[in-house]
């Protein structure tokens, strides 16, 4: 056994796994196979994601995303109840009938909840929350542009424990 984290140690992904703070859980099967060998797996995991979790996800994402606008001297994006419908909206489609996100289901989605103007969609879809809300803050571009006046998101969790956020920016002129 002691050989076997040895070897798990030496290896970098495996190394990377089990020095990895995020996780909080940890499993360990050990099995002596027919022919003498000792396999020995480990399964990292963290805490159950709670409906607060998702809640507290949320209100991060949008505090975050307007401190973003902030340090570029543009105006805070206003929450909206009909963009986080049409957040829910797809996040459903796509979570419990295994839709795919295309132009089409989103003016499927604005329609169904009556949003005019320009918006764009953002969808992630990660197991760890800091890196899906690192993901949007440092590669989406788009959170920054000044037309932009609304947000709304929906996060959901799957039945795998995927973490699924949909953020809809838009400017209703």
């Amino acid at each position: 056994i002691e050989f076997g984290q040895y070897g798990l140690m030496r290896s970098a992904a495996h190394r990377e796994n089990i020095l990895t703070t995020d996780w909080t859980r940890v499993g360990l099967g050990i099995a002596l196979s027919d022919d003498g060998y000792l396999y020995i797996t480990q399964e990292f995991s963290t805490s159950e994601i709670t409906t607060t979790d998702l809640i507290n996800y949320k209100a991060q994402l949008y505090t975050e995303i307007n401190n973003k606008r902030s340090q570029n001297r543009l105006s805070s994006l206003t929450t909206t109840t009909p963009l986080e419908s049409t957040g829910n909206y797809l996040n459903n489609k796509v979570i419990n009938e295994g839709a795919t996100m295309t132009n089409a289901l989103f003016s499927e989605a604005l329609n169904a909840n009556s949003i005019s103007g320009q918006a764009e969609a953002i969808g992630r879809n990660f197991n760890i929350w800091a890196e899906m809300l690192s993901s949007i803050l440092d590669s989406e571009t788009s959170i920054v542009e000044s037309t932009w006046q609304n947000m709304g998101a929906d996060i959901q969790l799957d039945t795998k424990g995927i973490i699924h956020a949909i953020l809809i920016i838009n400017d209703p002129n």
